[in-house]
């Protein structure tokens, strides 16, 4: 945190470069920053600059638009219902059937622990235990041990 809080100038400028010469890479970079938007308060700022690059990426890869929306969903969805967080959450694990490699099943089990998160805070308690279930065979399966972690 401490690290990428240093160089958020650099990263600023880099996805700025990003968006209008090569949108696909200020996709990947902003969607992958979740935790650091999420961790460092930076919520706004990742609301503007995901919006922007999902606008400029309509061919975006299913990897990428996952990636995207489970931080997009990160900041959209908890003013929403259960049924609009759960139709995001559908979205993004379609993205991650998309394929059948690590890449693929890692975006899966990160969508579950996002998902359980969301549950958790709308005590939803039954519900985040079972996706936190499914998100414990998936870091098991992909040898994950911080992701069994992070939803336990």
């Amino acid at each position: 945190m401490r690290q990428l809080t240093r160089e958020l100038p650099n990263l600023r400028a880099a996805i700025a470069h990003d968006l209008a010469h090569n949108p696909a890479a200020a996709l990947r970079t902003v969607g992958r920053l979740n935790w650091f938007w999420q961790r460092g308060g930076h919520g706004g700022e990742a609301r503007r600059l995901l919006d922007a690059a999902l606008r400029a990426t309509p061919d975006a890869t299913p990897l990428e638009l996952g990636h995207a929306r489970i931080t997009q969903a990160t900041y959209n969805t908890l003013p929403n219902g259960l049924d609009e967080v759960q139709r995001r959450y559908d979205e993004i694990l379609a993205c991650a059937a998309s394929a059948n490699d690590d890449a693929h099943r890692e975006l899966r089990g990160l969508a579950l622990l996002h998902f359980a998160m969301h549950l958790v805070l709308t005590r939803e308690t039954e519900a985040a235990h079972e996706i936190s279930r499914k998100t414990i065979e998936a870091g098991g399966q992909l040898r994950q041990e911080w992701l069994i972690a992070a939803v336990r």
